[in-house]
């Protein structure tokens, strides 16, 4: 079992998974977002709940299948029931204060893990410099 950090989400004193913990947070605010969608209210805490989701490691293959499910399921309601059309423009707008604060911080997680591999490239670099010159004062000794 892995020890609890520091900043993680608990249910009572059970550890939850960081990922179930915004995810959980993410669906009550589309569900109170359902509630009032005629103001733009959620919005905001819509799109701090896609950037944490986004910048959490792991894979983003779900996601865009259910991403990918919800549209072709609102296309073919909107192509059978032409009056949900206004219905749809919201949902187009519920998608992008999804989608586009989620693609921001994946590129927030993927540039941190591309700075962090420079550097550990670069240390790497050092370390093996080093050696090169070790091995080189070396042969000179004999």
């Amino acid at each position: 079992m892995r020890p609890v950090t520091r900043g993680t989400p608990m249910i009572g004193k059970t550890p939850i998974p960081a990922q179930a913990a915004y995810l959980g947070l993410h669906a009550a605010v589309v569900a109170a977002a359902a509630a009032g969608v005629a103001r733009g209210w959620w919005v905001v805490p819509e799109a701090v709940c896609a950037f944490l989701a986004g910048a959490l490691p792991g894979r983003a293959r779900h996601l865009a299948v259910a991403m990918a499910t919800w549209v072709a399921v609102a296309v073919i309601a909107v192509a059978l029931v032409p009056e949900w059309f206004v219905w749809a423009i919201r949902f187009v707008g519920l998608v992008l204060a999804a989608v586009a604060p989620w693609c921001a911080g994946r590129f927030v997680r993927r540039y941190r893990a591309l700075v962090r591999a420079g550097w550990e490239h670069a240390a790497r670099l050092e370390r093996e410099r080093g050696l090169v010159a070790e091995q080189a004062r070396l042969r000179e000794r004999l």
